[in-house]
């Protein structure tokens, strides 16, 4: 299979900002969600996105799938919520979120044709959050009905002490990228 020239560069070269410049890259990362101040940690879940879609990339390339356009995250573009709640949610959607709070500031990012922007919902820019998981209730499925998700491309729940490193993206990535073809 030829190689994709959008995918045959160096990691931050593919990588670019709504606005042009650059977006955060894997190094951006701290090595965990307590690890870090709140402008790192954005920076670098957004960082930790980024290279789970390019390790997405790379497994369907290596996969040789003829199928790629038909992938969940092959149209573009769509969100990423940072959930913080009950738990931390990665939840990738292209089903309308709540508006921006006025103090909101979403990230894009783009690797090869995924494009996604980031955007980090917490009880203070979504008051529901803070509602306690029902009984009998997956905490997955509690954030996106608050959120009004009907339909997620996916949904990652990470722990408080979860490494945000390229190398675990990369396994997530793979592993999402995997799944997705084999339901294609």
């Amino acid at each position: 299979m030829a190689e994709d020239p959008a995918r045959t560069h160096a990691p931050d070269e593919r990588r670019a900002g709504a606005d042009g410049g650059a977006a955060a890259t894997s190094r951006d990362a701290p090595a965990s969600p307590t690890d870090a101040e709140p402008g790192d940690l954005r920076r670098g879940f957004a960082a930790y996105v980024a290279a789970l879609h390019e390790a997405y990339l790379e497994a369907v390339d290596a996969a040789g799938s003829a199928a790629t356009e038909e992938l969940p995250l092959a149209e573009a573009p769509f969100t990423v919520a940072v959930v913080g709640g009950p738990g931390m949610h990665l939840l990738a959607t292209r089903d309308p979120l709540p508006p921006l709070a006025a103090h909101e500031q979403p990230l894009s990012g783009q690797v090869g044709p995924l494009s996604w922007q980031v955007r980090f919902l917490d009880p203070t820019v979504e008051p529901a959050l803070s509602a306690p998981v029902p009984s009998g209730v997956e905490p997955t499925t509690h954030v996106r009905s608050l959120l009004g998700v009907t339909t997620s491309l996916y949904h990652l729940v990470l722990g408080p002490d979860s490494a945000l490193t390229p190398h675990h993206a990369m396994h997530a990535g793979s592993g999402l990228a995997n799944a997705h073809l084999a339901s294609t």
